[in-house]
């Protein structure tokens, strides 16, 4: 039973693993499309208010 848990615990514990890899790169990918879109984006003036 005991090895059962672990093996329980071990796999859960790869999926989530992956799961943040997979979540990171997400985000990575995400920042860099977004620093590429800042760099073309025309600037607008900001009105003060």
């Amino acid at each position: 039973m005991k090895n059962q848990c672990e093996a329980l615990v071990t796999g859960k514990q790869q999926k989530m693993l992956v799961l943040h890899s997979f979540k990171n790169q997400q985000e990575a990918k995400a920042i860099v499309v977004s620093g590429a879109n800042e760099n073309n984006a025309p600037h607008f003036p900001i009105p003060s208010l």
